[in-house]
């Protein structure tokens, strides 16, 4: 089942009020709910358009894979690259669990990208 998951990416941008978010970039509450809540089956392109220039993003990062029994048998489906399952923890938590000295390091890193 292919998903319009854009918690993740809020999350990934560390932005809370997802509400405001959307209603800054042009979009109403009831869209804003449905599109946080999972609970849309389309999204207009023009929305799509708006949301991926204000978070820096493709459809790609706003779409997730979860496939069915059958599907997980197929090896290489061409979705598997947006199952997202397996990728739990987000950069905040990584960035926490490193040591204190090596933050400079990955912070350099992050600037030179």
């Amino acid at each position: 089942m292919l998903l319009f998951n854009i918690s993740y990416i809020l999350k990934a941008r560390d932005i809370k009020h997802h509400t405001k978010f959307f209603e800054k970039i042009g979009l109403s509450r009831s869209t804003a709910s449905a599109y946080k809540t999972g609970r849309t089956a389309a999204i207009s392109l023009n929305n799509l358009e708006l949301i991926c220039e204000a978070l820096n993003c493709t459809p790609n990062d706003l779409m997730e894979f979860i496939p069915s029994p059958k599907q997980q048998e197929m090896p290489n489906h061409p979705l598997d690259p947006l199952n997202r399952q397996h990728k739990t923890q987000n950069l905040m938590q990584l960035l926490n669990a490193l040591p204190f000295n090596k933050l400079q390091q990955a912070e350099e890193l992050l600037k030179s990208l």
